[in-house]
């Protein structure tokens, strides 16, 4: 009897740890490319939760895209801030591209400009988030004019950063970010 017992609480342990196992990123993408959607939201918001930045930019997609959920450029930000925060460089792109369009955030064409500076230059990310930044960065250049590109070349990289954390809202608070000594304009990284 007791070596029954023994096998059940055995297996209940294995059922529970199995039950337990992270989710993996590979699981994540093929249950995306299977068209399981849910399963696959499930799987990249866990792991985003636990810190994998590319996750966040998938369950930030997702909602971007409206893929198997309601469309909400807000959500998208709310993951895609998790990526921003720890330099991902599509975090960077995807976020320029929301105050590009005004998608979700007041449209803000020089913070979209600033950030994708910032992604290019630092290289922010694998060669495709960088060659996504440049050409979004050629699209923004044509659209905007030079006098707005000339002004966000003097704004310090804080300012940038304070200015997407705070999703473009009381930013009076960190105006003395925008010009000082302490925070060296962005254009500095382009003569590096």
């Amino acid at each position: 009897m007791k070596s029954m017992q023994r096998w059940v609480v055995a297996g209940w342990m294995v059922l529970a740890v199995v039950g337990l196992r992270a989710a993996t990123p590979e699981e994540a993408m093929a249950a995306e490319r299977a068209g399981d959607v849910a399963k696959a939201l499930r799987l990249f918001t866990q792991l985003a939760e636990s810190g994998d930045t590319d996750a966040a930019i998938d369950v930030g997609r997702i909602h971007f895209e409206g893929k198997g959920v309601a469309r909400d450029y807000e959500k998208a930000m709310t993951w895609w801030l998790r990526a921003f925060e720890k330099g991902h460089g599509m975090a960077y792109n995807n976020i320029a591209v929301l105050y590009r369009d005004g998608l979700g955030v007041p449209k803000n064409p020089q913070i979209a400009w600033g950030l994708l500076f910032i992604g290019h230059m630092r290289g922010l990310g694998p060669q495709d988030a960088v060659s996504r930044m440049n050409r979004n960065m050629e699209k923004l250049v044509a659209q905007i004019p030079p006098e707005d590109i000339y002004e966000a070349c003097r704004w310090s990289e804080d300012y940038f950063k304070a200015f997407v954390t705070k999703r473009g809202r009381d930013v009076a608070e960190i105006e003395e970010l925008k010009l000082s000594r302490k925070n060296p304009p962005v254009i500095v990284l382009g003569a590096f």
